[in-house]
């Protein structure tokens, strides 16, 4: 039993060898209009196109190797937008650099390409937030929810600066593709 175990084992390795170093047999050959074909063998090419089958090498520049992908370029921030005036340096600077920054974590990963829906809210004294509005869609109603969503779920924002003289903060945001 063991000899025709081995015996069989050899067989297999050797043919697995031999079959390692048969060289290229894929045969291209083109019809009258331009059409490509490909066979495994010469004897599957037609009579007609045998003569001009050829047995391309791979590394050709008919195969060229394709360029490495390249992200592209995509906005990395949000646009927001804080509409109140006179200009306060608390409220549009170091305030509104915050706020973007929390919606841009939370928005991350969560973006998708073409239109971007634009949102507004209200942010109170202590930091609670409206419910948002989409100002302008998308044009796909679950990605306008899903950027309501993240303005939902961040529930509350640092409160308003003691140097707001007002109530309450309007705020846009205009979404975007952040990765």
């Amino acid at each position: 039993m063991r000899t025709l175990t081995g015996a069989t084992l050899a067989l297999l390795l050797s043919a697995s060898a031999s079959y390692a170093q048969v060289p290229n047999t894929a045969y291209r050959y083109v019809y009258e209009h331009g059409v490509i074909h490909w066979a495994q063998s010469l004897h599957l090419v037609p009579p007609a196109y045998a003569s001009k089958a050829a047995t391309p090498s791979f590394t050709d520049p008919v195969f060229p190797t394709p360029p490495p992908y390249v992200q592209p370029a995509t906005a990395t921030t949000l646009a927001l937008t804080v509409d109140d005036q006179p200009r306060l340096e608390s409220v549009h600077g170091r305030y509104a650099a915050e706020i973007r920054r929390l919606i841009t974590a939370a928005w991350r990963g969560r973006g998708q390409d073409g239109p971007q829906p634009v949102l507004a809210f209200y942010i109170e004294r202590d930091g609670r937030l409206s419910l948002p509005e989409v100002e302008h869609s998308s044009g796909d109603v679950t990605y306008d929810f899903r950027a309501r969503d993240t303005i939902l779920n961040l529930r509350r924002l640092p409160p308003l600066p003691k140097d707001f003289p007002k109530g309450h903060l309007l705020v846009h945001v205009r979404f975007a593709l952040v990765r």
